[in-house]
């Protein structure tokens, strides 16, 4: 099964259909993405934006 993770598009999550995940990315300007064969891995790379976007907002 693959794991589609979206750090930015329409609507950020982690999508096991692509369907969905092509309609999560579609028409946004500059998405973030990455495919994953983990669910855990995919939850990572999410997490890891969230919390560096955190801090940005911190420090600013």
């Amino acid at each position: 099964m693959k794991y589609y993770a979206v750090r930015r598009g329409v609507k950020s999550g982690i999508y096991t259909s692509s369907k969905e995940f092509k309609e999560c990315i579609r028409d946004y300007e500059d998405p973030e993405y990455k495919v994953f064969k983990s669910e855990i891995d995919a939850e990572h790379y999410i997490m890891r934006y969230r919390v560096r976007q955190k801090s940005k907002v911190k420090e600013g």
